[in-house]
């Protein structure tokens, strides 16, 4: 059964590898429950303690903000939450299941992702593509390397229209488009206004556009945003 994409995040938990070779604390966060519970069972076969839970994007947030964790492991809604590992200087393991629609592939690269993992992987891949990514800073699982390569073609050949922003960046983008400044919209959402110039550059990154004009004249072209007077 395919997923619908783009759910919001439900589920967080933070673990802690007790191997000398992996002592960064790892996140899994997902939508899906059972997905959590899949891989946090390999994190504890491979000798990792849970040292917290959440549920609910907003406790999901804030359990990440507090704990800051190396790595995320997470589906293809984790990014519908507004979670930005690289703020703290995190990096993403997505979870993919082969036999997803192709359009969920090219999302997939759009993001700004670490790695690729199959969610059927077995313990010891999951491990190789932690280490992988903590170490080299990217990974794709030998189940998904056509896919990945065939999607990160398909995205180089229509960039404009494989371009995912997340709900969070959505909402910054529209509020960039109604004139509001980084700390104005900061208040607006109750984040610093640090985090708001991150989630602008990441904007600026995936749509491959370089000054707040160019972002008003995209937003104009989704119909978000009206100026305010």
């Amino acid at each position: 059964m395919h997923r619908r994409v783009g759910q919001a995040i439900s589920t967080a938990i933070i673990a802690r590898d007790e191997h000398a070779a992996l002592t960064d604390s790892v996140a899994v966060v997902s939508d899906r429950r059972l997905s959590v519970a899949a891989v946090a069972a390999l994190l504890g076969t491979a000798a990792a303690t849970v040292i917290d839970t959440a549920h609910g994007a907003d406790n999901v947030r804030t359990l990440l903000g507090r704990y800051c964790p190396d790595i995320v492991i997470g589906d293809s809604s984790w990014e519908s939450a507004g979670i930005d590992p690289s703020q703290w200087g995190g990096r993403v393991l997505l979870l993919l299941d082969p036999e997803e629609e192709p359009q969920v592939f090219v999302r997939a690269v759009a993001t700004r992702v670490q790695g690729y993992l199959s969610h059927s992987a077995s313990e010891p891949t999951l491990r190789s593509a932690m280490y992988s990514v903590r170490d080299t800073g990217y990974y794709v699982d030998p189940v998904l390397v056509g896919r990945i390569l065939w999607a990160s073609e398909e995205a180089q050949r229509n960039p404009s229209t494989e371009v995912q922003l997340s709900e969070r960046e959505l909402e910054v983008l529209s509020a960039v488009a109604r004139g509001r400044s980084s700390k104005e919209i900061a208040r607006d959402y109750d984040v610093t206004a640090k985090t708001v110039c991150n989630h602008i550059s990441n904007i600026y990154a995936k749509l491959n556009l370089q000054h707040r004009g160019q972002l008003v004249l995209y937003a104009a072209e989704l119909g978000l945003g009206v100026r305010e007077g």
